[in-house]
């Protein structure tokens, strides 16, 4: 081999060396921005964990003041219908001739 196709090997490498140092260059930066965007989506992942158990919560609270109210309107619905009872067996009971 001659000195001039050696130096022009050597200037070839010398080129796929430097495009491989830039090509992993952005291949470094892009995987950092991915970790970077990973971390913000396991940030916004927690966030929405969190917001969602205090949603559950107030859900649950909810659940537990409407059984309430359907238990207290069953049981004033029950009162009503005894004090209605109780008024229909009086008149009954007043209209009510023994012979």
């Amino acid at each position: 081999m001659k000195k001039d196709e050696l130096v022009y090997q050597l200037e070839q490498k010398e080129l796929q060396h430097s495009t491989l140092i830039s090509t992993n260059s952005t291949i470094a930066d892009q995987l950092k921005n991915l970790w970077e965007e990973v971390g913000c989506k396991n940030d916004m992942i927690r966030d929405l964990k969190y917001e969602l158990a205090a949603v559950k919560l107030e859900r649950d609270r909810y659940k537990t003041r409407w059984r309430r109210c359907i238990t207290d309107k069953y049981e004033q619905k029950q009162k009503e219908d005894e004090k209605d009872k109780a008024i229909f067996e009086k008149i009954l009971s007043n209209e009510r001739t023994d012979n």
